[in-house]
């Protein structure tokens, strides 16, 4: 019996036809993969924020170590997680980290995409932004500034510096903003190289430009006083300013 060859054109098309249904059955699962591994890294920081919120001291005791708050995380103002202190201790301002969680939990259950991004962005950025505000404005004894005391009364309880729960918090909540930027398209879509600038650009920021900002404004804002200077016009400076331009101005005194 003799088979039939088809021509060589037709055999070319035929095995252009099997490569390509070859190929578009391997690059679907190619696909999938990595995003299977940024839903699960989401995920995984989703869980550390909750559980650092839930389950570990927030504040850093300054009587206790680490090892001996974990105990007391349902109990103490100084020892309890950042849930028991909203709810039990009066911090009512810590709420904000369980809304930025709710809200990117509902960004993580949605299919990769933009719209997902969008709300993993706007989860993270309302607890950074929330919680440092209220690191900054509220101290161990109330608010920090006396504008907000008159404005809005006084709180019923300080706080004190951030401990291994509020840290892990605001890390993961800057890894998960660095995921949402990646979803959006933001560094090619590369989930940790965005986590990554996103969380050096915090550090840049909390350990350099930060005491930089606050060794300059010591050049127009004096600790001792808030009152305008007499002579320079400018709010905060020393009186050290007025008190010379008033001893230049005074005549001297005549010798005998």
């Amino acid at each position: 019996m003799y088979r039939v060859r088809p021509p060589s054109g037709v055999r070319a098309g035929l095995g252009a036809a099997r490569r390509s249904a070859r190929f578009s059955f391997v690059k679907p699962a190619s696909r999938v993969r990595p995003v299977n591994r940024a839903q699960a890294a989401i995920g995984a920081w989703l869980a550390v924020g909750a559980v650092a919120f839930a389950l570990l001291p927030w504040y850093l005791s300054a009587a206790k170590t680490l090892l001996q708050s974990l105990p007391g995380v349902f109990g103490g103002a100084d020892t309890a997680s950042g849930l028991v202190q909203a709810a039990l201790h009066g911090k009512w301002w810590l709420w904000i980290a369980l809304a930025a969680l709710i809200v990117v939990a509902l960004g993580w259950r949605m299919e990769a995409g933009r719209a997902q991004g969008r709300l993993l962005v706007i989860g993270a950025s309302i607890g950074l932004v929330g919680l440092l505000a209220s690191g900054f404005a509220i101290s161990a004894k109330g608010w920090a500034f006396e504008a907000l005391n008159t404005s809005l009364g006084a709180l019923p309880a300080g706080q004190s510096g951030i401990g291994l729960g509020g840290a892990l918090t605001l890390l993961a909540l800057l890894m998960l903003l660095g995921a949402g930027i990646a979803r959006l398209g933001g560094f090619r879509g590369d989930g940790f190289v965005a986590s990554a600038v996103v969380v050096c650009g915090a550090l840049l920021a909390l350990f350099v430009a930060l005491p930089v900002l606050r060794a300059l404004s010591g050049a127009f804002f004096d600790e001792a006083t808030t009152r305008r200077s007499p002579r320079c016009g400018l709010p905060g400076l020393s009186n050290r300013c007025g008190r010379g331009l008033s001893s230049r101005a005074q005549p001297r005194s005549q010798p005998g």
